[in-house]
């Protein structure tokens, strides 16, 4: 099956139509989940952002990865990077990236996992406090205010209201499958999209985001399983009504008639 594969350049997806549950989600106390697997380190590179404004907007709640302090980065106002203990290095296998700030002026904090063999690492924004921001009013994810352009595979992409414990954080990979993220602990998602259908036919499984549009051309690369992660995401969005003909189905002829 794979995931979805962009180039760094142009490839990216913008929501604009959220429902409240989701655009609250960035004026207080929040957490956002990624799996994704980089392609280039290079350069600064969107994972997933809350924003206001038409347009690129203006980032309030999400994530980013920093070729400046090479590992994660909330890049809302002045930025908010992580210290060494949290560097992204890899660009053979796949990060598991939970981010997570308080209610109130607090300092954001991140739990990172390398692979699904790898060890969980938590860590504080050493860029001090970010206050309660505002609600949002679209959701872009790779990229950052139209730019920056994530450069690799997504896998999933995840809000939450809340502030994630270091536990709960932890939880998510327990089984490697999409499903754990949709019934954390914490509570469901306010949106989740797995990236392993194509571009167009991505879709919040918890139904709070919509009005998509893709820029770009991102590419479904049926050789990258992310370590094999299960894409068996669950949610209240269901797969569109398709016509069907069972009028020559046997339950029917045996009844005489011929239709449902």
């Amino acid at each position: 099956m794979g995931c979805l594969s962009h180039d760094g350049v142009d490839d990216g997806y913008e929501l604009t139509t959220l429902a409240s549950a989701l655009a609250n989600v960035s004026d207080g106390a929040w957490t956002v989940g990624a799996l994704v697997k980089f392609a280039d380190l290079g350069h600064f590179s969107g994972i997933a952002y809350l924003l206001t404004g038409a347009g690129a907007g203006t980032t309030e709640a999400g994530l980013s990865n920093s070729s400046t302090t090479n590992g994660p980065i909330v890049d809302v106002n002045s930025g908010y990077p992580f210290g060494d203990t949290v560097d992204i290095s890899s660009t053979a296998n796949p990060y598991m990236l939970v981010c997570s700030k308080g209610a109130g002026a607090v300092a954001p904090r991140i739990g990172i996992k390398l692979g699904v063999g790898g060890s969980w690492v938590h860590a504080d924004s050493v860029g001090g406090t970010l206050a309660d921001q505002v609600a949002a009013v679209q959701l872009q994810i790779g990229m950052w205010e139209e730019g920056d352009f994530f450069e690799g595979h997504l896998g999933v992409i995840a809000f939450w209201e809340g502030a994630m414990s270091d536990g709960n954080k932890e939880a998510l990979d327990d089984n490697w499958r999409t499903s754990d993220w949709w019934l954390s602990a914490h509570g469901q998602p306010e949106f989740l999209m797995e990236f392993n259908v194509a571009a167009a036919s991505v879709v919040d499984l918890a139904g709070n985001a919509s009005s998509l549009t893709v820029i770009g051309a991102p590419t479904l690369d049926a050789g990258e399983t992310l370590n094999s992660w299960n894409f068996d995401g669950t949610g209240i969005a269901v797969t569109p009504a398709v016509d069907i003909d069972v009028t020559d189905h046997p339950k029917y002829l045996m009844a005489g008639r011929s239709t449902v």
